[in-house]
């Protein structure tokens, strides 16, 4: 967790001024904790107390105004009309989830948790892959594994490819929040590190989206490495009281979780990514928008239906007490309508 603390606040002063280097000062003014961080711990609390991820992510957020991405604000401000998941892919569900490997109990537990806090907003295959991925890794990390052992288990498992050199990754690389092409190559950075100095450097050397990988690839390398002394220094004086005490309670909860290691006969057990789930996704959620239009244009048609037959009826009552044939009053109300659904 701390690692991806660091990797946020080191990060953010890189997220919109990308310098594409490994050699920077890690502690700045303008470093900040953002996003990444406050929902971390916002997943670590509602693990640690029981209560509601969905609400207490919504607690969290608007308790801490930050750097929030744009629909993830307009839900927990409720501006989506419901607090259903909105079907996103992006990276926000991997930047958060560190907290549900080092508080479960089993890698199954592990899976289980990364899925559930993903879903509450990114429901889409892609982001619940990222989550599922980061957290595999640092539950691997954790059960005692070397990085150079890890990578071929989340590459067959979660179908990235993690094989590139970070020099060509860096030539192409972009500002990208499709957790997709943003998850791999926090990955990357974190199995290509001795430290977790080395993979926050790592994240900023690519150049995308600084805090959010720098997070992941800190939470990751967290599981075999200190965190830089000086960089929490820093971190801690950004840090309201309230939330340090919660990120107090999470990881004395942590300290006290006893987890079953994975073992290589789990790992191998892991039902590789199939590309094919995005595709059914995208059929049903096809569907679903198919069958919503055809129950709109149903309702509307029931309505011009209404509005002809009222607009014969008036106008036969008109007829038959031989008024002027310019339509006045509900004639002229009803005829409007029609006229705006036409």
């Amino acid at each position: 967790m701390l690692g991806a603390f660091a990797g946020d606040f080191v990060g953010s002063r890189f997220e919109f001024f990308p310098i594409k280097s490994r050699d920077f000062e890690m502690v700045s003014e303008s470093c900040r904790p953002t996003d990444d961080t406050i929902l971390t711990i916002a997943v670590g609390d509602a693990l640690v107390t029981g209560r509601d991820m969905g609400e207490t992510l919504r607690m969290f957020a608007q308790s801490f105004p930050t750097s929030y991405g744009m629909h993830f604000r307009e839900w927990f401000n409720g501006r989506l009309g419901s607090y259903e998941p909105y079907g996103s892919w992006g990276n926000g569900a991997a930047m958060r989830v560190s907290t549900t490997a080092w508080l479960a109990t089993s890698f199954a537990e592990c899976m289980e948790l990364a899925e559930k806090s993903a879903a509450i907003t990114h429901n889409h295959p892609e982001g619940i892959r990222g989550a599922r991925a980061v957290a595999a890794a640092i539950y691997a990390g954790l059960s005692g594994w070397h990085r150079d052992d890890i990578k071929p288990f989340i590459e067959r498992a979660f179908g990235y490819d993690l094989s590139r050199n970070l020099d060509d990754v860096m030539l192409e690389s972009r500002f990208e929040l499709k957790s997709e092409i943003s998850v791999p190559k926090a990955l990357m950075c974190a199995f290509h590190a001795e430290t977790v100095e080395d993979a926050i450097r790592n994240a900023v050397y690519l150049g995308g989206d600084c805090d959010t990988e720098g997070a992941i690839a800190g939470s990751i390398a967290e599981t075999w490495s200190n965190v830089p002394e000086d960089v929490m220094e820093a971190f801690w004086t950004h840090i309201p009281g309230p939330l340090r005490k919660r990120i107090q309670d999470i990881q004395d909860k942590m300290a006290a979780t006893v987890r079953s290691p994975l073992t290589r006969e789990e790992a191998d057990a892991v039902v590789a990514w199939d590309p094919q789930v995005v595709e059914d996704w995208n059929a049903a959620l096809k569907a679903a928008e198919e069958e919503a239009n055809a129950d709109e244009i149903s309702a509307r048609k029931g309505e011009i239906d209404r509005l002809n037959a009222e607009s014969d009826r008036l106008d036969g009552i008109i007829r038959h007490k031989k008024l002027p044939q310019q339509p006045t009053g509900i004639v002229a109300q009803v005829k409007l309508l029609l006229s705006r659904f036409r």
